[in-house]
């Protein structure tokens, strides 16, 4: 196959240049072929070349048209080149706009970040609660302003201690169950001198970065202690008073019941002593039945004190006088081995009661200080002024005793009737509810300490009665 004419990309080819037309990448000898097509193959340069043919009718000749690859696929790379940098721009642009716009965000976050550490760090310092962070070995590295005034350390001071010096609850433990959840423990804590405190901690285990901490927010609940245990002083007082009212109420009407029996048989005892001739054998056992009467209406007579049913003589009492009248009988039921130490007040006390059965009441004090010291000791009476918790005024008698004392178990129960810790026959147990009983019904109340092998005092506090009673 031979070419006619000079070609484009070479001059002086006409009728020279030739090529096979049996190779099937040339255009020419695909034509030779068939009368029409399509096809990319490679031209007498070799190059790449996308090329078409036709038959021209009538005649023996094809017409064959060739254009260059690289030539049809410029545009398109053009095109592509065009759309590459477009995107490549916009991609830049974005980007830039990306970046900047982080950079906002991330300076006003850090903005916010910060005013919220401000925030909460103002609320920490100054937070009424005790607030500490430590590090995972227990060691303090951060306090507020209120656990620097509740420890009593200087601020460097507290930071230098390890959790255990505050308190003996253990850190491991407590930190271990309070990784998750938290818990709430109750232990006592140490101030810088010595003293104590009950605290509440509620302990947060947490992870910032790396390093686990753990965060305590202690309350003092000093103050809720001292409440409940006031709640419980009251709530065992008030059970303790609504027992005695109960006994007292108990014992009035069995106090009645066995007065009217006991007057029954003191009148039949009587009647039978009178009719009995002198001399007569039965005469004795009228006199016991009727001694027996008298000591059954003793005891009558201490229920009803103790019920605080006994019929009253009420007048003015100068307590000082009163005190001084008694030294006589006190000194004879203390006997020999016992001094007795009356000490009166500078001024005149002056209460309104009944003077016989107060007069009891130091008798029943002393005959009880008198068993409690089977050896011998001091028996001290004194006499004060005070006011009471509504700030009226009372007088304070204070009966104090150098004797064994007595224990928890006994002092809770020291004002039931019939409760005795001598032995039988030795007393009826009925001294002190009597002394309860005639104190409550002169509008007083008693209080005692004791404690054993050192004493015990007795306190009786009587309101004052006003003058224009008493004149």
């Amino acid at each position: 196959m031979v070419f006619l004419n000079d070609l484009r990309f070479r001059q002086g080819t006409a009728l020279i240049l030739s090529a096979s037309a049996l190779d099937p990448s040339l255009a020419a000898a695909e034509a030779l072929r068939r009368p029409h097509g399509v096809m990319r193959g490679v031209d007498y340069r070799g190059e790449q070349v996308l090329a078409a043919w036709q038959f021209v009718p009538g005649s023996s000749w094809s017409l064959v048209g060739k254009v260059d690859l690289a030539e049809t696929e410029k545009p398109v790379r053009d095109l592509a080149l065009a759309s590459l940098l477009l995107a490549l721009a916009l991609g830049v642009a974005s980007t830039l706009f990306l970046i900047l716009r982080l950079r906002q965000l991330v300076r006003h976050s850090r903005d916010a970040q910060e005013a919220l550490v401000t925030h909460y760090g103002y609320l920490a310092r100054y937070a009424n609660d005790i607030i500490l962070l430590l590090d995972a070995k227990g060691n303090i590295v951060e306090a507020n302003d209120r656990a620097v005034e509740a420890y009593g350390y200087d601020r460097g001071e507290l930071l230098a201690l390890r959790y255990g010096h505050l308190t003996d609850a253990s850190f491991e433990s407590a930190a271990g169950l309070g990784a998750e959840h938290g818990i709430v423990i109750e232990s006592l804590h140490r101030r810088k001198d010595g003293s104590q405190f009950p605290a509440e901690a509620s302990i947060r285990s947490m992870q910032v970065g790396q390093e686990r901490y753990v965060q305590c927010i202690l309350r003092d609940i000093s103050e809720r202690k001292e409440a409940e245990q006031e709640k419980r002083r009251l709530e065992e007082l008030l059970a303790k008073v609504q027992k005695q009212e109960a006994i007292g109420r108990l014992a009035g009407g069995v106090a009645h019941d066995l007065n009217n029996a006991l007057t029954a048989i003191q009148g039949y005892g009587e009647l039978l002593k009178m009719k009995l001739p002198a001399g007569a054998g039965e005469m004795r056992s009228a006199e016991g039945i009727l001694a027996a009467v008298a000591r059954a209406a003793r005891v009558t007579h201490g229920l009803l004190a103790f019920s605080e049913q006994l019929p009253l003589s009420w007048e003015p009492l100068e307590l000082n006088a009163l005190l001084s009248s008694s030294r006589q009988t006190l000194e004879r039921v203390l006997g020999p081995e016992i001094v007795l130490e009356l000490q009166a007040h500078p001024a005149a006390l002056v209460v309104r009661g009944d003077a016989e059965l107060l007069s009891q009441v130091f008798v029943h004090l002393a005959d009880n200080a008198r068993r409690a010291m089977p050896q011998g000791g001091r028996f001290t009476i004194s006499l004060e002024g005070s006011r009471g918790q509504d700030n009226a005024e009372t007088a304070c008698l204070r009966m104090r005793d150098t004797g064994v004392g007595m224990s928890e178990e006994v002092r809770a129960r020291l004002f039931e009737p019939f409760f005795t810790t001598q032995g039988f026959g030795q007393g009826a147990g009925l001294g002190l509810p009597i002394v309860f009983g005639i104190v409550r019904q002169h509008g007083g109340r008693i209080e005692v300490d004791s404690e054993q092998g050192r004493g015990t005092e007795f306190r009786i506090i009587l309101p004052l009665a006003r003058q224009a009673a008493i004149g």
